[in-house]
């Protein structure tokens, strides 16, 4: 490092954004302290790429206080997290240093649904009645917890992202069925909440799904909305596939939105940082579904070209001591897309993708990427992250974002065993 620059230490998981995109948005603005455990890394060889694109501290066997020990050497000036598995360790962290982050109880209530839920009912926001799964339940079990829900009822891990292993059940012997099945790790299944199931209001355009994201920066408590990202309807049981900026949400609609998502942050204790919140447009008006302690997956590349702001360099900016540079939404010049394909429930295995190149010459997409090539197995379990491919780029409008989709629904054909 040649101390010059300011020091950002990056909180690296391999679940979260890939380091090369990071290096080079920190290339401009400062020098990288990539904190990893080694041990905990799905690919082994992420340490010598990190390596070649900054100081590695590699903190695997080390208590936090000796992490903080040995990365407060490296002086770091903010500190930075992608992924909700690392969130804790960002905190401990920056707890420690005296540096701008969620605090050890916000990220508690950010990673843990039933403890989110009570603060958020604390506050007074809606929120539909749940109760807990202890880890590895079974049916007797489940009924009992259950005795005072109605369904239908929506079931998820307590700890979990992408909808992994999240259902919806019309009724107790769906979850009977459930319960008697492995989960997409294997072993028994986790921790889980069983929450109602929140309704969505009738949509006016059936293209889009009846809920969406608010992407928002905190620095000392101040909440200010950078965009809304609508969602596509999902695959089921509860599959994203992608978002876009803006959402296709009437102007009159959109203060109540960020209203809720403002209120929800607050009730979570998110003092400073990135916040996705995901909220449920219904017919008693819009519902918080859940807060995010990070950039949302693919917000820095569908807000950032629907508005020309760079997402993940602001949030870097941000992390470092900078201040917001906008008070509110920021405008949008055109419609910014990460869309994905997914599986169907029944498929086991990809067989022939075929028309990817046609996709690719679609006006507007800028990049096509297969992510599950033939012979390789798909599992509906692994929720939004188990997509087939994706597609990034950008369309003038709605209407443009809606031909997109068709293309990807008629010129695409996917097999699947």
């Amino acid at each position: 490092m040649t101390g010059a620059r300011p020091v950002l230490a990056i909180v690296h998981d391999d679940s979260g954004i890939v380091p090369m995109v990071l290096a080079a948005t920190a290339r401009e603005r400062c020098d990288v302290v990539w904190i990893v455990d080694a041990a905990d890394l799905e690919q082994p060889a992420t340490v010598r790429l990190l390596r070649k694109m900054g100081t590695v501290l590699d903190i695997a066997g080390m208590t936090h206080d000796a992490a903080a020990e040995a990365l407060g050497a490296l002086g770091p000036g903010g500190i930075f997290v992608h992924a909700d598995a690392t969130l804790a360790l960002g905190a401990a962290l920056a707890g420690r240093l005296g540096l701008a982050f969620h605090d050890e109880d916000t990220v508690a209530r950010l990673t843990d649904k039933p403890a989110q839920r009570a603060a958020l009912r604390r506050a007074g926001l809606p929120v539909p009645r749940w109760a807990v799964l202890p880890a590895g339940a079974g049916a007797a079990e489940a009924d009992a917890a259950l005795a005072d829900l109605e369904f239908p009822a929506v079931v998820k891990p307590t700890a979990g992202a992408a909808s992994r292993d999240t259902v919806y059940l019309e009724g107790r012997a769906d979850l009977h069925a459930l319960l008697a099945q492995e989960p997409s790790r294997g072993g028994i299944w986790p921790a889980m909440v069983v929450e109602e199931y929140l309704a969505g209001a009738p949509r006016p355009d059936p293209a889009f799904a009846d809920y969406l994201s608010v992407e928002s920066v905190v620095v000392d408590g101040r909440v200010v909305h950078a965009g809304l990202s609508g969602r596509f309807p999902p695959a089921e049981p509860f599959r994203e596939l992608g978002l876009f900026v803006p959402a296709a949400l009437p102007p009159d609609a959109v203060g109540g939105v960020l209203d809720a998502a403002g209120r929800a942050i607050a009730a979570v204790g998110v003092r400073f940082g990135f916040c996705h919140t995901e909220i449920k447009l219904t017919a008693a008006g819009p519902r918080v579904i859940e807060v995010n302690g990070r950039l949302g997956g693919a917000v820095p590349e569908a807000l950032g070209r629907a508005t020309g702001l760079d997402v993940l360099g602001l949030a870097m900016d941000v992390a470092l001591g900078a201040p917001v540079p906008f008070d509110g939404p920021v405008p949008t010049t055109r419609v910014g897309y990460f869309a994905t394909a997914a599986a169907p429930r029944w498929a086991r295995r990809v067989e022939r993708v075929d028309g990817l190149d046609a996709l690719s010459e679609f006006p507007g997409v800028e990049s096509v990427e297969l992510k599950r090539r033939p012979g390789d197995e798909v599992d509906w379990r692994q929720g939004s992250l188990g997509y087939v491919y994706s597609v990034l780029g950008t369309a003038p409008d709605h209407e443009g974002l809606k031909a997109l989709k068709r293309s990807m629904a008629e010129d695409v054909v996917i097999t699947y065993a």
